[in-house]
């Protein structure tokens, strides 16, 4: 059964003035400064839900390349260079959401170091396949034929880690939340 018009608009004008009654406390809330309030809640803990989880993920990935350098073999130094660089990032993921969840101020330093970490990983490959190319390939590298050897879905994905961890930087040096929260 169909409502009436009166009882429709008196609905309607209910759930405006409820509407307005919310937005008119959170203005208030917000001018006397009570709206902020410190603790991990909206994009602070999304940062600390990505890092979490990509605590488990560096590890698989670092017992996979654990095991094909035990399948295949080491390919000079670029398989132990993988190891290494994945660790040391495991690592800082690590620390990093420790420092997090223990609301510690450090981990903005912390953070910082894991985005200059990230972004070292092209360079350092190239230079890798520059000076231990001659041993593993027949003409030399050079730089050119370095860049050309990386694949594009790899320097795609360094983008785009790259660029997101920067943000996510942005964010935490930034926020007043973050700010409110890491006290110690």
């Amino acid at each position: 059964m169909p409502l009436s018009v009166p009882v429709t608009y008196a609905i309607l004008a209910a759930l405006v003035a409820a509407a307005v009654v919310a937005v008119l406390r959170w203005r208030a809330e917000k001018r006397s400064g009570a709206g902020l309030t410190p603790g991990f809640k909206g994009w602070l803990l999304i940062l600390l839900a990505i890092l979490w989880l990509s605590v488990p993920r560096l590890l698989a990935n670092l017992f996979d390349l654990l095991s094909e350098i035990e399948r295949n073999g080491s390919n000079g130094g670029l398989a132990f260079f993988d190891v290494a660089y994945s660790g040391v990032l495991l690592v800082l993921v690590a620390v990093t959401a420790a420092l997090l969840t223990r609301r510690a101020r450090v981990f903005l330093h912390v953070q910082a170091a894991l985005l200059a970490w990230v972004m070292l990983y092209v360079p350092l490959v190239l230079l890798l396949l520059v000076t231990v190319s001659p041993s593993l390939f027949a003409p030399p590298l050079g730089l050119r034929e370095a860049v050309e050897a990386l694949s594009a879905e790899e320097t795609r994905a360094w983008a785009t880690r790259s660029a997101a961890l920067l943000a996510w930087v942005a964010y935490a040096r930034r926020s007043r939340r973050v700010a409110l929260t890491c006290t110690r």
